[in-house]
């Protein structure tokens, strides 16, 4: 296997020139403003790109509604086709992709490239699955019936992504809802548009009209999510963000009863057992921990450790991150980027030293990096106070906040002290001990032994205040979908022949 290409930084930042007026039909040439996008590792400008005004919204719609007979009438094979046509040019844009990624985002390029691949792979998956239509037939318990449960499209289909992972995001969103024959207004985070409008690009290229994939780029996300939910005609919304704003999109959704698919915030427990491999659950919470630099929904957010394991894991967690390389994250042998922004910054260091003022052990000082850059070092708290800000926050930083445990329902308590439930972390080497613990606790996708969760062939998502809907699998398509009953006469005089 050949090494990835060398990245030129300054090539990469020259070709996105232009690349923020390729927005959406229903707002070109009507938009005055623009925003900067900048590198989080730098605070360079990388591009401009167009700032609609909310007040576009309708048109964008519009442009949607119309086409959505056309994409909708296409048929399952065409779209699967136009579907694994945008896999193969994902995959082969990945150098580009990735170091836009990096430079928008600030994660290190490995990451990046690792993130194409598994963009691509909803790609791939949705195709496959935009041919296979699940449907049911009965004959009615009491005769004189036939029915058939159908599928069909939901229609216009509303995407707001965040900004930490900015094309996987896009994909696992955009993927099913054109599988499913709906059409799709983007709108991707103000922070990272940049990957948004590449897989535009070639998603168009590779045969979605530009009418049935729009992007929009705003600065006024609350104004377009409430213009766009105000039109009757959005039937369907997927959204992944925080919390507080899933409850206002909730709200916005009452009056035309939208259909909705909320990944909200995350506070996943990572528990580890005594007897649980210490090599292999320090680098599972290394990988789940670190991972986009802490900044993911399912990023191990209280680390429960057993008292019988703990002294050894929180001294080998500290010694593994205090190793990783900080930088920007094109440069060669980077483990970890900057944090998105200097706010993000100032809430992590928030958190840092809110825990040690009321006693978290230090094991690992780390916080924010003097010099230009959101950069944050990482750091390690044990014994973590439960009245500590960070035991009760999502903390999206690469700080490790260590709680001790003596009995298994005491992990398991604790684990499930939360109002979230995204994902869940469980390592022991009894696997029926692991999947006893597992199966208590309250979080919809569950890593046993691995600190990584998501695949495009499952489905993702979460319970409680994470959220509802799931994206991913076979239920990520029939969330874009809406059933039809067909009840058909059928009497035995009729249907039934003497043969």
């Amino acid at each position: 296997m050949t090494a990835p290409a060398a990245i030129d930084r300054a090539a990469v930042v020259a070709g996105l020139e232009g690349l923020g007026r390729l927005t959406a039909p229903g707002v070109r040439g009507r938009v005055e403003a623009d925003f900067a996008v900048d590198d989080p590792a730098t605070g360079e400008t990388l591009a401009r790109v167009d700032d609609a005004p909310a007040e576009l919204a309708e048109s964008v719609v519009d442009v949607a509604a119309r086409a959505q007979v056309a994409w909708e009438h296409r048929t399952p094979r065409e779209r699967a086709d136009v579907l694994r046509r945008a896999h193969e040019l994902v995959l082969a844009d990945e150098d580009r992709l990735a170091a836009v990624m990096t430079l928008e985002m600030g994660k290190p390029l490995a990451e990046s490239r690792a993130e194409v691949r598994f963009s691509a792979e909803y790609l791939r998956w949705f195709s496959e699955e935009a041919v296979r239509d699940y449907g049911t037939y009965r004959e009615a318990p009491n005769g004189g019936a036939k029915l058939l449960l159908t599928r069909r499209a939901a229609g216009v289909a509303v995407l707001i992504t965040p900004w930490n992972f900015p094309l996987a995001m896009g994909t696992r969103k955009a993927a099913p809802a054109l599988a499913a024959g709906c059409t799709v207004i983007l709108k991707p985070a103000a922070l990272t548009p940049l990957s948004a409008l590449l897989l535009a690009d070639l998603m168009h290229r590779a045969g979605v009209p530009e009418e049935a994939l729009q992007v929009v780029t705003t600065t006024d996300s609350r104004g377009w999510s409430a213009g766009l939910m105000a039109d009757p005609r959005v039937r369907k919304v997927s959204f992944t963000g925080s919390t507080r704003v899933g409850s206002t999109i909730i709200r916005q959704s009452a009056e035309h009863v939208q259909k909705l698919s909320l990944e909200l915030g995350g506070d996943a427990p990572f528990v580890v057992l005594d007897d649980a491999d210490l090599d292999r659950a320090v680098e599972g919470a290394l990988v789940s921990k670190i991972r986009n630099g802490g900044q993911a929904c399912v990023a191990a957010n209280r680390i429960l450790v057993q008292e019988g394991i703990a002294d050894e894991f929180t001294a080998e967690l500290a010694r593994r991150l205090g190793e990783l390389r900080l930088g920007h994250g094109l440069d060669e042998g980077v483990q970890l980027g900057p944090l998105i922004s200097g706010s993000a910054r100032e809430g992590a260091c928030a958190l840092l030293e809110d825990a040690v003022g009321r006693g978290a052990e230090v094991a690992l000082a780390g916080g924010a990096v003097n010099g230009a850059g959101h950069f944050f070092a990482p750091a390690v708290l044990d014994d973590v106070p439960a009245d500590s800000d960070i035991a009760t926050n999502e903390i999206f930083a690469p700080i490790a906040a260590v709680r001790r445990f003596a009995s298994d329902a005491e992990g398991v308590a604790l684990a499930n002290e939360t109002r979230f439930g995204l994902a869940g972390y469980v390592f022991s080497q009894d696997i029926d001990r692991a999947m006893g613990v597992a199966h208590s606790l309250r979080t919809g996708v569950l890593g046993v032994n691995k600190g990584l969760v998501a695949d495009a062939t499952s489905e993702f998502g979460g319970n409680g205040y994470s959220g509802y809907g799931r994206e991913g699998g076979v239920e990520g398509m029939t969330d874009f979908q809406v059933l039809r009953q067909f009840n058909i006469d059928a009497p035995a005089s009729k249907w039934q022949l003497d043969v």
